[in-house]
């Protein structure tokens, strides 16, 4: 895919990330697969309320339109994304 793709569960463990989303962040999918997102130190603290409350409503069900997120890549540079979130359904 053209564009970095996080999968979070319920818990807001990543459960995946592909290879653009570890070319963009610097961190390969080992060192943070497993992990909740709002402990991992990507997102930074100015953004982590919105992401906290989009993953909230997305848990949910709600449609989240897409929004802007600051991250803080392994190499301690800072990057907006726009970023979108959408509930996995599982049958």
């Amino acid at each position: 895919a053209p564009d970095p793709i996080i999968v979070l569960d319920a818990d807001g463990n990543l459960a995946l990330i592909n290879q653009k989303a570890t070319q963009v962040s610097g961190y390969q999918a080992e060192e943070i697969v497993g992990k909740i997102f709002t402990k991992t130190g990507i997102v930074t603290e100015t953004s982590l309320p919105v992401a906290i409350t989009k993953f909230a409503s997305t848990v949910t069900g709600q449609t989240v339109e897409p929004f802007h997120m600051e991250i803080e890549k392994k190499s301690g540079e800072r990057a907006v994304l726009e970023a979108a979130a959408e509930p996995l359904r599982v049958e």
